[in-house]
């Protein structure tokens, strides 16, 4: 994640007094992402050669609602990263995908909060530092070839990172269950860089 770290300095430096403690804690974050990319990248790979724009219907119930636009979900609870993979036809979220299970795995740190405020900072830059890493992982490994439209989504809620444009909820194009042919073909970007990346991130959690 090249570029991330002295970005993530600047945010905590503007932000807090906890620098040191919350640096460390970054930094174990990083380790554990940049050692955990291999896995991923292979996990993208086997998730695209099955759910892709030749395939993605196949998958979908022939007496479903129309299919105006299936997204594929990767879901999570709130406060996991652990990420396992669903197919989300308009609002309606199938089970899990139980052959390529999850892709992702919870950070393990030996530094921990000790008050709500360290808690709160914690998590706030391992959401940041996590989904730097799942957008830049999907641009290494050409996720926009495949033509189907990819996010995040927390269980329960409407809280999704949409890949195909790196936003957030609304401000996504591909927020809305519009025809996905169209706007994967005129809205999907295939490259971003880091500031521009980190910019779109941290107005999240800001």
């Amino acid at each position: 994640m090249i570029g991330l770290q002295s970005l993530l300095w600047k945010e905590i430096e503007r932000e807090t007094t906890e620098q040191e403690w919350l640096k460390a804690t970054c930094n174990q974050y990083l380790a554990f992402y940049n050692s955990s990319t291999p896995s991923l990248i292979t996990s993208l790979q086997l998730l695209l050669a099955k759910y892709n724009s030749n395939t993605i219907l196949s998958f979908i119930p022939a007496n479903a609602a129309p299919l105006s636009c299936v997204h594929i979900a990767l879901v999570h609870g709130l406060g996991s990263k652990e990420l396992f993979i669903s197919l989300d036809n308009n609002g309606t979220i199938y089970p899990s995908d139980t052959e390529l299970a999850a892709i992702t795995r919870n950070p393990t740190v030996t530094i921990t909060g000790d008050s709500d405020i360290q808690s709160i900072l914690q998590y706030k830059y391992l959401s940041i530092i996590f989904i730097y890493w799942l957008a830049t992982t999907w641009i290494e490994v050409k996720g926009h070839k495949y033509n189907v439209v990819v996010k995040t989504l927390e269980n329960n809620s409407s809280e999704a990172f949409y890949f195909n444009d790196f936003q957030f909820n609304e401000k996504s194009k591909f927020h809305s269950d519009t025809d996905c042919r169209d706007i994967v073909s005129n809205f999907t970007i295939k490259e971003i860089s880091v500031n521009e990346l980190f910019k779109r991130i941290i107005e999240k959690y800001r």
